[in-house]
């Protein structure tokens, strides 16, 4: 990787660890809360390379994948980056559970997701209107 992709995938690993720390002690709004920022001019990387870099974070199997972590802390160097999107959370009923979700959704689509989205929606963060 290149050194500022380095960088980056550090600073997204230190939100990581900071949302993993202290998830279980705040709520849920308050953690959305803290990981955001305001808006910036547009950056060098496509929302596309920041998703590969934090993607690539999760994959060295050092800290747990978690949709939502993933989502917060994506949502924050999108931000970042000149990209405006929301944390949406949702649920599905499998044949004897429920299943749960969190993506990014941009202009009400789902955004930076690899697989279709089918989940019925419980929670955005920001809230829309």
């Amino acid at each position: 990787m290149k050194p500022r992709k380095v960088i980056l995938a550090a600073r997204m690993a230190g939100w990581i660890v900071f949302l993993s720390l202290f998830g279980r002690l705040l709520r849920l709004p308050t953690m959305l809360r803290l990981t955001s920022t305001r808006l910036r001019p547009r950056g060098s990387m496509t929302p596309e390379q920041i998703a590969s870099v934090i993607d690539r974070v999760f994959r060295t199997d050092l800290l747990h994948r978690s949709c939502w972590k993933r989502a917060a802390v994506l949502r924050r160097y999108l931000l970042l980056n000149g990209v405006e999107t929301a944390v949406v959370f949702g649920v599905r009923k499998g044949e004897e559970t429920l299943a749960g979700h969190a993506w990014l959704e941009r202009d009400g689509q789902p955004f930076l997701e690899q697989k279709e989205i089918d989940y019925v929606v419980t929670f955005r963060y920001p809230p829309a209107g």
